[in-house]
């Protein structure tokens, strides 16, 4: 990520075989004003997560980061590839949605649900009034021995569209 509100210093330096000759420096502030904040977030196996911000020139790497960065209503676009990963989130309701001409895989690799979200009993969670949508994705090799290890959903609405739940292990594939 870019260093946003940090001083930055540079300069330039020269080297022609014999002489160096290095210029003035100068500094520079990255406003924070100009941090993509979404509400449209994109993830790619091409994304670099040195420079990713979630837009779609710079895609992240992991769909847990976009999680992470998203609030309350905003949409992840995830474009193809295998990801390794266990997705969780709670206190909002968000689309994560697979490029429908490619196929999108996540892989729990047999450590808990692939996707959690929400808390296990109402008087513990706050409820979001709205509704989670997972389209076009491929859930595999979740494992949990309390709840499901395709999706878990603790508390809220929730929209599966296109989807498929493989090899889940310990109860169904969603609870």
């Amino acid at each position: 990520q870019l260093p946003y509100g940090s001083d930055i210093e540079w300069w330039v330096s020269v080297y022609d075989g014999i002489l160096t000759t290095i210029s003035d420096k100068y500094n520079f502030i990255i406003p924070e004003s100009i941090k993509y904040k979404g509400p449209i977030w994109y993830v790619s196996k091409l994304g670099n997560d040195l420079i990713a911000d979630g837009s779609q020139i710079y895609p992240f790497n992991e769909i847990q980061k976009a999680i992470v960065s998203s609030n309350n209503l905003d949409s992840i676009f995830v474009s193809g590839g295998v990801y390794f990963e266990n997705l969780t989130w709670q206190n909002k309701a968000i689309s994560i949605i697979g490029l429908s001409n490619e196929v999108i895989t996540i892989n729990g690799s047999g450590r808990n649900s692939v996707m959690s979200f929400g808390e296990s009993q109402i008087n513990e969670s706050y409820f979001i009034p709205d509704t989670n949508r997972i389209e076009n994705i491929i859930l595999t090799n979740g494992s949990s021995e309390i709840s499901a290890g395709g999706i878990f959903i603790g508390n809220g609405n929730f929209i599966l569209k296109n989807c498929t739940i493989l090899n889940s292990e310990e109860g169904t594939g969603l609870q």
